[in-house]
């Protein structure tokens, strides 16, 4: 503090030293706290990462998952002899296939341009057309069991 006896040019040092004392303080203060507050960063980021890739994996099962009941709406479809709605089935589940981001774009690219390919027409046998709609879920149940290791299991059905 400022002595209030000292002579005027005595307590002019002083209030300075007390002054630069307390900007000195401040900034150290400033740069502590903005060290301590960039330091988690790095940390926040590749959380975000996984969480990014986790997402991403849930999304693929959801769309596997889609794609599979709608085959299997087709070929319910097919058995009642609904043509034009086991095609629409069919051909949806192949758009569901869109987008999928960790599974292999390969083998699902031939599996969606099967499907989407594939016109289930009235015929007197219907094994052959069943057959190729049960093949296109096993292939689409192949690739839900060939998930990535850190994306979460398919619910127990």
């Amino acid at each position: 503090m400022v002595d209030p006896a000292a002579p005027r040019s005595e307590r002019l040092k002083q209030a300075l030293v007390a002054v630069a004392l307390m900007l000195v303080v401040g900034v150290l203060f400033f740069f502590i706290g903005r060290m301590q507050g960039r330091e988690p960063v790095p940390t926040l980021e590749a959380q975000a990462a996984g969480a990014e890739a986790e997402l991403a994996a849930v999304r693929d099962q959801a769309r596997l998952s889609e794609a599979l009941a709608l085959t299997y709406r087709a070929a319910l479809d097919l058995d009642a002899r609904n043509f034009g709605t086991a095609n629409e089935h069919l051909h949806a589940a192949a758009a569901a296939l869109d987008g999928l981001s960790i599974v292999d774009g390969a083998a699902v690219d031939e599996l969606r341009r099967g499907m989407a390919e594939t016109n289930l027409a009235v015929a007197a046998d219907l094994a052959g057309q069943r057959a190729r709609v049960l093949q296109f879920a096993e292939q689409i149940e192949a690739l839900r069991q060939d998930r990535p290791a850190n994306s979460p299991a398919p619910p127990a059905e």
